[in-house]
C-alpha cells in the first residue's frame, strides 16, 4: 500500500465556489492524482466503497454525498472537509498556517 499519511501536497485545490460537488470531485482527483492513488486504493484508505467513490466522481447524476463520506476522504488526505469541498469558510490566514503545519515533521 501506497504512503498513507500525506503530510502535505502541491495541489491548489479548488475554492470559492458554490459548486461544492463539482469542487469535491475535483479536489478529490487532483488529491488521487497528486498521491498516486487510483480509486480503489482512495476507497480502501478512506474506508468506503470503490462504488460510492467512483459515482461521486464520475456519476453526473449523483448532487451530493453523505458527510460521513466527506469526513473519511477528508481524513484520508488529511485536510479539512472544507479544503475537499472548497466551502472558502476558512479565512485565508488560517488556510495558510495550516498548509505550513503540514509540512512540519512530527
Amino acid at each position: 500500500m501506497k504512503n498513507q499519511n500525506p503530510k502535505s501536497f502541491e495541489t491548489n485545490l479548488v475554492e470559492k465556489s458554490t459548486k461544492y460537488i463539482d469542487n469535491f470531485r475535483k479536489n478529490i482527483d487532483m488529491l488521487m492524482a497528486e498521491h498516486d492513488y487510483t480509486i480503489k486504493e482512495t476507497a480502501e484508505i478512506a474506508d468506503i466503497s470503490y462504488d460510492t467513490l467512483k459515482t461521486f466522481l464520475y456519476d453526473k447524476e449523483a448532487k451530493d454525498c453523505r458527510l460521513s463520506t466527506a469526513v473519511k476522504l477528508a481524513k484520508a488526505f488529511h485536510i479539512s472537509i472544507d479544503e475537499l469541498v472548497g466551502a472558502d469558510t476558512i479565512d485565508a490566514s488560517n488556510l495558510e498556517n495550516m498548509k505550513i503545519y503540514r509540512t512540519l515533521p512530527q
